[in-house]
């Protein structure tokens, strides 16, 4: 028996976890919940643009209702920097997207 995906663009959360050379990503559709897609995008660590690049392309692919990220004020020092630069990226991601 195939199990096929039905699309429920209503109720769309994309979840991101900044690593050191890209993110982790979680697709998650509610009403049922059900798990879409996850996985790993390799950035180069320098550049921001390419990040910036890679989260356009998940907005465009999945189109999400929300999108969930670590506060960074919750976070490590060094880790709150980072994570600000991510937030700052897809800003950006988002501002163009619009």
């Amino acid at each position: 028996m195939e199990i096929t995906y039905e699309p429920r663009p209503d109720d769309r959360v994309l979840a991101v976890d900044p690593l050191s050379r890209g993110f982790g990503f979680v697709v998650l559709e509610v009403g049922p919940l059900q798990l879409v897609d996850w996985g790993v995008r390799n950035c180069a660590k320098r550049e921001e643009q390419t990040r910036a690049t890679a989260v356009r392309r998940m907005l465009a692919r999945y189109e999400p209702t929300a999108i969930v990220i670590e506060d960074a004020r919750e976070a490590r020092w060094l880790r709150a920097i980072a994570l600000e630069g991510f937030l700052a990226g897809i800003a950006d991601a988002l501002a163009d997207s619009t």
